[in-house]
Protein backbone atom coordinates (compact mmCIF):
# COMPACT_ATOMS: atom_id res chain seq x y z
CA UNK A 1 0.00 0.00 0.00
CA UNK A 2 1.29 3.64 -1.09
CA UNK A 3 -0.37 6.04 1.32
CA UNK A 4 -0.53 9.69 -0.03
CA UNK A 5 -0.73 13.27 0.49
CA UNK A 6 -1.58 14.99 -2.74
CA UNK A 7 -1.11 18.55 -1.45
CA UNK A 8 2.49 17.01 -0.84
CA UNK A 9 3.16 14.90 -3.25
CA UNK A 10 4.82 12.34 -1.19
CA UNK A 11 3.85 8.68 -0.74
CA UNK A 12 4.34 6.99 2.06
CA UNK A 13 5.47 3.18 1.30
CA UNK A 14 4.07 0.59 3.90
CA UNK A 15 3.98 -2.77 2.10
CA UNK A 16 5.81 -4.64 2.46
CA UNK A 17 5.82 -5.59 -0.90
CA UNK A 18 6.64 -2.39 -1.96
CA UNK A 19 9.73 -1.71 0.13
CA UNK A 20 10.75 -5.16 -1.15
CA UNK A 21 10.30 -4.21 -4.72
CA UNK A 22 12.09 -0.82 -3.87
CA UNK A 23 15.48 -2.72 -2.59
CA UNK A 24 15.31 -5.40 -6.26
CA UNK A 25 15.11 -1.91 -7.99
CA UNK A 26 17.77 -0.30 -5.61
CA UNK A 27 20.01 -3.41 -6.01
CA UNK A 28 19.80 -3.86 -10.12
CA UNK A 29 20.38 -0.39 -10.59
CA UNK A 30 23.43 0.08 -8.43
CA UNK A 31 23.19 3.66 -7.85
CA UNK A 32 25.23 6.76 -6.69
CA UNK A 33 22.81 8.43 -4.06
CA UNK A 34 23.58 11.37 -1.64
CA UNK A 35 23.03 11.57 2.22
CA UNK A 36 22.75 14.49 3.89
CA UNK A 37 23.08 14.55 8.01
CA UNK A 38 20.79 16.86 10.27
CA UNK A 39 23.56 19.73 9.86
CA UNK A 40 23.07 20.01 6.33
CA UNK A 41 26.18 18.13 5.14
CA UNK A 42 25.89 16.29 1.48
CA UNK A 43 28.14 12.89 1.82
CA UNK A 44 28.01 10.93 -2.19
CA UNK A 45 27.76 7.37 -1.60
CA UNK A 46 27.43 4.34 -3.82
CA UNK A 47 25.67 1.46 -3.13
CA UNK A 48 27.79 -1.73 -2.11
CA UNK A 49 25.08 -3.85 -2.06
CA UNK A 50 22.03 -5.16 0.19
CA UNK A 51 22.06 -7.37 3.01
CA UNK A 52 18.37 -8.04 4.34
CA UNK A 53 16.96 -4.65 4.65
CA UNK A 54 20.18 -3.11 4.78
CA UNK A 55 21.92 -0.66 2.29
CA UNK A 56 25.69 -1.41 2.64
CA UNK A 57 27.56 1.34 0.59
CA UNK A 58 30.80 3.65 0.24
CA UNK A 59 31.99 6.99 -0.29
CA UNK A 60 35.04 8.28 -1.80
CA UNK A 61 34.19 11.48 0.50
CA UNK A 62 37.28 11.79 3.09
CA UNK A 63 35.14 13.87 5.22
CA UNK A 64 33.12 11.22 6.23
CA UNK A 65 34.38 10.50 9.48
CA UNK A 66 32.28 12.54 11.28
CA UNK A 67 29.47 10.24 10.10
CA UNK A 68 28.99 8.23 12.88
CA UNK A 69 26.70 4.62 13.93
CA UNK A 70 23.49 6.07 15.32
CA UNK A 71 23.52 9.42 13.38
CA UNK A 72 20.26 10.77 11.98
CA UNK A 73 20.43 10.91 8.26
CA UNK A 74 18.49 11.77 5.02
CA UNK A 75 18.90 9.90 1.77
CA UNK A 76 17.84 10.70 -1.26
CA UNK A 77 17.54 8.20 -4.34
CA UNK A 78 17.06 8.14 -7.79
CA UNK A 79 15.40 5.17 -9.60
CA UNK A 80 13.93 4.69 -12.68
CA UNK A 81 10.59 4.20 -10.46
CA UNK A 82 10.63 7.66 -9.15
CA UNK A 83 12.64 9.87 -6.75
CA UNK A 84 12.93 8.20 -2.95
CA UNK A 85 13.38 9.87 0.43
CA UNK A 86 14.52 7.91 3.09
CA UNK A 87 15.05 9.47 6.66
CA UNK A 88 16.78 6.52 8.71
CA UNK A 89 20.10 6.25 10.75
CA UNK A 90 23.50 5.35 9.86
CA UNK A 91 23.76 1.46 11.44
CA UNK A 92 27.29 1.08 11.01
CA UNK A 93 30.40 3.23 10.05
CA UNK A 94 33.76 1.44 9.32
CA UNK A 95 36.11 4.03 7.63
CA UNK A 96 34.87 4.75 4.72
CA UNK A 97 31.87 2.56 4.49
CA UNK A 98 28.36 2.64 5.63
CA UNK A 99 25.31 0.73 6.57
CA UNK A 100 22.32 2.14 6.42
CA UNK A 101 18.66 0.29 7.77
CA UNK A 102 15.65 0.43 5.83
CA UNK A 103 12.64 1.50 8.21
CA UNK A 104 9.35 2.44 7.77
CA UNK A 105 9.64 5.91 6.70
CA UNK A 106 10.41 5.59 2.76
CA UNK A 107 8.31 8.06 0.57
CA UNK A 108 8.15 7.78 -3.38
CA UNK A 109 8.13 11.34 -4.59
CA UNK A 110 5.94 12.35 -7.47
CA UNK A 111 6.58 10.54 -9.93
CA UNK A 112 7.89 13.54 -13.11
CA UNK A 113 11.98 13.27 -13.30
CA UNK A 114 12.57 16.82 -11.11
CA UNK A 115 10.34 17.95 -8.05
CA UNK A 116 9.36 20.81 -7.79
CA UNK A 117 8.56 23.09 -5.79
CA UNK A 118 7.11 26.79 -4.89
CA UNK A 119 9.28 28.74 -2.31
CA UNK A 120 7.66 30.72 -0.11
CA UNK A 121 8.60 34.56 1.12
CA UNK A 122 10.30 33.25 4.34
CA UNK A 123 12.89 31.12 2.90
CA UNK A 124 15.48 32.49 1.64
CA UNK A 125 17.20 31.29 -2.47
CA UNK A 126 18.37 33.89 -4.39
CA UNK A 127 19.43 33.36 -7.89
CA UNK A 128 22.68 35.85 -8.75
CA UNK A 129 22.89 36.01 -12.82
CA UNK A 130 26.71 36.83 -13.64
CA UNK A 131 26.61 36.53 -17.48
CA UNK A 132 24.46 36.83 -20.20
CA UNK A 133 23.91 36.05 -23.40
CA UNK A 134 27.94 35.11 -23.40
CA UNK A 135 28.67 39.25 -21.67
CA UNK A 136 29.79 39.23 -17.74
CA UNK A 137 27.24 41.55 -16.28
CA UNK A 138 28.88 44.65 -15.06
CA UNK A 139 26.67 44.83 -11.62
CA UNK A 140 25.47 41.46 -10.75
CA UNK A 141 21.70 40.49 -10.52
CA UNK A 142 19.86 39.23 -7.74
CA UNK A 143 16.95 37.49 -8.54
CA UNK A 144 13.81 36.45 -6.42
CA UNK A 145 13.20 32.83 -6.62
CA UNK A 146 9.73 31.60 -7.34
CA UNK A 147 10.37 27.71 -7.96
CA UNK A 148 12.48 25.63 -7.78
CA UNK A 149 13.87 21.62 -9.08
CA UNK A 150 16.60 19.80 -10.20
CA UNK A 151 15.95 20.89 -13.92
CA UNK A 152 15.31 24.32 -13.36
CA UNK A 153 13.54 27.32 -11.76
CA UNK A 154 11.06 30.59 -12.43
CA UNK A 155 12.86 33.61 -11.28
CA UNK A 156 11.14 37.14 -11.01
CA UNK A 157 13.48 39.33 -12.99
CA UNK A 158 13.02 43.08 -12.21
CA UNK A 159 14.38 45.82 -14.42
CA UNK A 160 13.92 43.62 -17.25
CA UNK A 161 13.42 45.81 -20.17
CA UNK A 162 16.76 47.11 -19.29
CA UNK A 163 18.43 43.70 -20.28
CA UNK A 164 15.75 42.19 -22.10
CA UNK A 165 16.66 38.70 -21.69
CA UNK A 166 14.58 36.33 -24.44
CA UNK A 167 13.56 32.63 -24.78
CA UNK A 168 16.99 30.89 -25.87
CA UNK A 169 19.44 33.03 -24.10
CA UNK A 170 22.09 31.38 -22.16
CA UNK A 171 22.79 32.56 -18.42
CA UNK A 172 25.13 32.07 -15.90
CA UNK A 173 24.81 32.84 -12.20
CA UNK A 174 24.78 31.27 -8.66
CA UNK A 175 22.08 30.04 -6.74
CA UNK A 176 22.47 30.41 -2.95
CA UNK A 177 20.29 27.76 -1.10
CA UNK A 178 19.19 27.82 3.01
CA UNK A 179 22.75 27.40 4.67
CA UNK A 180 24.15 29.54 2.49
CA UNK A 181 24.72 26.33 0.44
CA UNK A 182 25.93 27.55 -3.26
CA UNK A 183 25.27 26.31 -6.83
CA UNK A 184 26.86 27.77 -9.62
CA UNK A 185 24.93 27.03 -12.41
CA UNK A 186 23.93 27.55 -16.65
CA UNK A 187 20.81 28.20 -17.71
CA UNK A 188 18.53 28.40 -21.06
CA UNK A 189 15.58 30.98 -21.04
CA UNK A 190 12.74 28.78 -21.85
CA UNK A 191 9.66 30.93 -20.79
CA UNK A 192 9.48 34.81 -20.14
CA UNK A 193 6.05 35.99 -18.76
CA UNK A 194 5.78 39.78 -18.49
CA UNK A 195 3.92 40.95 -15.68
CA UNK A 196 4.21 44.39 -15.88
CA UNK A 197 6.50 47.10 -17.64
CA UNK A 198 9.51 46.44 -15.85
CA UNK A 199 9.14 43.08 -14.04
CA UNK A 200 8.55 39.31 -15.69
CA UNK A 201 8.96 35.98 -14.30
CA UNK A 202 11.58 33.63 -16.26
CA UNK A 203 11.41 29.73 -16.58
CA UNK A 204 15.17 28.67 -16.75
CA UNK A 205 16.42 24.94 -17.64
CA UNK A 206 19.71 23.66 -15.79
CA UNK A 207 22.52 22.61 -18.09
CA UNK A 208 24.95 20.21 -17.59
CA UNK A 209 24.36 20.41 -13.52
CA UNK A 210 26.44 17.15 -11.67
CA UNK A 211 24.45 14.34 -10.27
CA UNK A 212 25.58 15.95 -6.54
CA UNK A 213 24.57 19.21 -7.14
CA UNK A 214 21.20 17.90 -8.64
CA UNK A 215 20.38 15.82 -6.15
CA UNK A 216 21.21 19.04 -3.59
CA UNK A 217 18.73 21.07 -5.15
CA UNK A 218 16.40 18.10 -4.49
CA UNK A 219 17.11 18.16 -0.58
CA UNK A 220 16.21 21.72 -0.58
CA UNK A 221 13.04 21.24 -2.25
CA UNK A 222 12.51 17.99 -0.25
CA UNK A 223 12.89 19.94 2.69
CA UNK A 224 10.99 23.21 2.03
CA UNK A 225 8.20 20.37 0.89
CA UNK A 226 8.16 18.98 4.11
CA UNK A 227 7.80 22.29 5.82
CA UNK A 228 4.61 23.01 4.00
CA UNK A 229 3.10 20.01 5.09
CA UNK A 230 4.17 19.07 8.37
CA UNK A 231 1.73 15.71 8.04
CA UNK A 232 4.86 14.12 6.33
CA UNK A 233 7.55 13.70 8.41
Amino acid sequence: MVMSDEKSEFQLITSPQELESFLSSLEKQAVEFSVFTEDGRQIPMRLVRIEGRNIISETSDASTSALKAGENVQILIGLTEGLFSIKTKVSAANGRSFSFELGNDVYRLQRRNDFRTNIPPETKIEACITRLRGSELSNPLNLQTLDLSAGGMSVLWKDFRKYKPAVGDLLEGVLTLPESKQVEFNAKIISVSERDESTAALGLEFQNLSIQERQRILFTCVQIRRNQNPVVR
